[in-house]
């Protein structure tokens, strides 16, 4: 397999309409503490493979293989930081990657000594695997929803790693979808157990509003028209409609709408087992559709979010490659 370069004249797009932007600005400014983290799990005592190595100055390459939306560049930055090391790079964070078959592309270097190479290589690349894999598949997502001209939001769910979800949101918002339920302190998210405690949609809201005041937005998860109407009457900011238990969800969603006044403001989301192959049918933008069990023909509003658990879980493994320069060469001289 060839590595190759990235030559001057290759054009590396970033897909969305939006400018580039500086996504590292987002991160919060104890991301070294999370790096820490990291290298203290993976060394917690003694390095004794480092003190065979030794701490002589090496350069190594970072390649891939395979096309995808780069992400995780600051993790992998911080990490190689830490360890005494300098990375540059040829590319750019959310950069659509196309690599050509039976080769791989080169992305970056990083130098330093060779000890501290090896003592961040690993974690850097399982970060920026994982961070760019998620990416990649948001940015499928993305693209279908852009295809069908969807001008609502796509959003990821709260079905995140425990201890990694710093990497795995940055890694959505890098595809495309937008930051949503990023904790429990972002937002009220009121479910069916929440409820049943408060015995009606309506005192659940209320002892909600009285904990978190009036900035905090409320959502509430409902799983037929009736619970979303009272919601909407309750003062919910969120009506959350369970695609998986409702059937006719965009019927739901268009009669919800119709309920917003100017003294009632609420966005409707959909989510529950959104896959590639069902997200269109959730997708109305405004056309005429015909509903079975009225008989009747009406213009659906759209729904504002699609969220799904697609973009983060299970995520096709994305493989990068960390290898010093005599490591190339004693490999093409064998």
């Amino acid at each position: 397999m060839d590595t190759v370069d990235a030559p001057d004249w290759m054009e590396v797009t970033n897909e969305s309409d939006e400018p580039a932007r500086n996504y590292a600005a987002m991160l919060p400014i104890n991301l070294k503490d999370y790096v820490l983290k990291w290298f203290a799990e993976d060394c917690p005592t003694f390095d004794y493979s480092g003190f065979v190595i030794g701490n002589e100055k090496k350069t190594s390459t970072l390649s891939i293989k395979s096309s995808c939306v780069l992400a995780g560049v600051p993790f992998f930055d911080k990490v190689f930081s830490l360890a005494d090391c300098e990375v540059k790079w040829m590319f750019k964070e959310g950069d659509s990657i196309s690599v050509e078959p039976d080769s791989r592309l080169v992305l970056a270097t990083v130098k330093g000594p060779l000890r501290k190479l090896l003592l961040g290589k690993r974690i850097a690349l399982n970060v920026l695997s994982r961070c760019t894999s998620i990416a990649t598949q948001t940015r499928k997502m993305v693209d279908i929803l852009k295809k069908a001209k969807y001008t609502g939001q796509l959003a990821g769910t709260r079905e995140t790693t425990p201890g990694f979800r710093l990497v795995e949101n940055y890694g959505m918002m890098v595809g495309g979808a937008h930051g949503h339920h990023y904790d429990l302190s972002t937002i009220t998210f009121l479910k069916a157990r929440h409820l049943e405690e408060q015995n009606s949609i309506m005192s659940g809201l209320k002892a909600a509003r009285s904990a978190g005041g009036y900035s905090r937005k409320i959502a509430v998860k409902v799983a037929n028209e009736k619970d979303a109407l009272s919601a909407i009457e309750s003062g919910a900011d969120i009506i959350v409609l369970d695609a998986v238990k409702i059937k006719y969800v965009k019927l739901v969603a268009w009669h919800a709408n119709q309920n917003a006044t100017f003294e009632k403001h609420f966005i409707i989301e959909c989510t529950g087992g959104i896959t590639p192959e069902n997200v269109t049918s959730y997708i109305s933008n405004g056309k005429s559709c015909h509903i079975y069990t009225s008989q009747l023909t009406m213009m659906h509003s759209d729904i504002s979010v699609i969220s799904t658990s697609w973009i983060h879980q299970g995520v096709p493994h994305i493989d990068f490659s960390l290898k010093t320069n005599e490591d190339d060469s004693r490999a093409k001289s064998k």
